[in-house]
């Protein structure tokens, strides 16, 4: 996960430096997965119990809350020239998972973080920002690998190399 996100910095770090004086940025477009999360199942030996994971199975930990903050934050700085606080310049599109959709609010509350009128209470930096989803089958971007990644899972060339590599998933049966 940080890795994806450090290669999308590194992405708009050199675009921006690479750009020339007589060019006009038109859209800032960010594409990214949730931040760090907790299991999605604890396998009945494994020595991190439920109680190990206080936010729940599956759900975005505060570390991915923070990371998400933390990429919110230097996007703003990075194109603070270019973006306002108005809320109503932004369009925010998320699957429908709660993790995805705690990412995304993380990353806005950092991203769009309110100034002038568009802050409504003082002692709160933070301003509500739709984000919208689609069920899975009807959602053509966030869930567009869904059907290639369950054929592929069950494809006879994850079999053959499951079976060329018997240790493989040892493990898992160490914890079942």
């Amino acid at each position: 996960m940080f890795s994806l996100l450090s290669l999308l910095s590194a992405f708009l770090i050199l675009s921006r430096s690479f750009a020339e004086e007589s060019t006009r940025l038109l859209l800032v477009q960010t594409l990214f997965r949730h931040g760090d999360r907790s299991p999605m199942f604890i396998y009945p030996k494994d020595q991190n119990k439920l109680d190990s994971w206080p936010e729940g199975l599956g759900k975005l930990t505060q570390l991915g809350k923070k990371q998400h903050y933390a990429v919110g934050k230097f996007l703003r700085s990075m194109y603070k020239d270019f973006v306002t606080s108005n809320p109503n310049e932004v369009s925010a599109n998320s699957s429908a998972t709660e993790r995805s959709l705690s990412s995304a609010q993380a990353h806005l509350a950092a991203f769009y973080a309110p100034e002038g009128r568009w802050k409504f209470e003082d002692e709160l930096n933070w301003q509500p920002i739709p984000i919208y989803t689609l069920p899975i089958k009807d959602d053509k971007v966030n869930g567009i690998f869904l059907k290639q990644f369950l054929k592929v899972l069950s494809s006879s060339y994850i079999y053959y190399y499951v079976q060329k590599v018997p240790g493989l998933f040892l493990i898992f049966y160490k914890y079942k």
